[in-house]
């Protein structure tokens, strides 16, 4: 049995509620058992926006047998339950086979950062509630960037590191097959999303700009955030004319 299909044995799934578009308790789905050291992997607005969250040593790193989409809504952060925006979550290489779309997939990039024993509660509860928008834990092996500028003579360059994914089976994962298979109308969606945690296309961009800075822009990337900004823009000036 492989690391994902373990870990779902050990998913913890909440009551859902469908006005808010949340987890009733307001976190995310949990996990019995926990790497130690603890290791978190984020490969969305972590990336540029860890916010308050303490930690002790951040590098580069990647997952693989797994692919990024934007095909998670978000009624919490950059959308509202009314007009959900898009944001990040990860499908398996066995749930590619059902749900891919016809750009490369099967590894994700990402920030990897080493918690302190003494941080572990604050960083997870905090870590929950901002994930409580249908993400669940699971555990996976993370890989260290070789150019990761951080890396040490003898350091190990493979962790065991906790993320949050969006699984297929939660409520906000994005079931419109037709929007999941037009990267056109993902943009449009997030072109025009605005949510408590601001727009929508803001978090879209600032990831993009973190895979530029270490030089891993995928091709879906590119395609989604030029439409987004070309739709956005022209928007704006649609309104200036008004």
């Amino acid at each position: 049995m492989n690391t994902y299909s373990k870990t779902q044995e050990n998913i913890q799934k909440p009551e859902w509620d469908e006005n808010l578009g949340i987890w009733k308790n307001s976190k995310a789905a949990g996990y019995s058992t926990l790497p130690d050291p603890l290791w978190i992997f984020g490969y969305g607005s972590l990336c540029y926006k860890p916010g308050d969250m303490k930690y002790v040593e951040e590098r580069n790193g990647y997952i693989k047998h797994f692919t990024r989409r934007f095909w998670q809504k978000s009624c919490d952060h950059r959308g509202t339950p009314e007009n959900p925006g898009l944001v990040c979550t990860l499908l398996s290489d066995e749930e590619w086979q059902n749900y891919g779309d016809n750009h490369e997939n099967g590894i994700v990039y990402g920030k990897v950062f080493r918690i302190d024993e003494k941080d572990k509660e604050e960083v997870l509860n905090e870590l929950d509630f901002r994930e409580k928008g249908g993400y669940s834990q699971i555990i996976l092996n993370v890989y260290f960037q070789e150019s990761d500028g951080n890396e040490k003579s003898g350091q190990v360059q493979k962790v065991q590191a906790l993320l949050y994914k969006g699984n297929v089976d939660n409520p906000n994962f994005l079931s419109d097959k037709d929007i999941r298979s037009c990267v056109k109308k993902q943009a449009e969606i997030i072109s025009k999303s605005i949510g408590p945690s601001g727009k929508n296309i803001e978090y879209l961009i600032k990831y993009y700009q973190y895979l530029k800075s270490i030089d891993k822009v995928d091709k879906y990337m590119e395609e989604l955030v030029q439409l987004a900004t070309q739709m956005n823009n022209t928007d704006q000036e649609s309104c200036s004319k008004c």
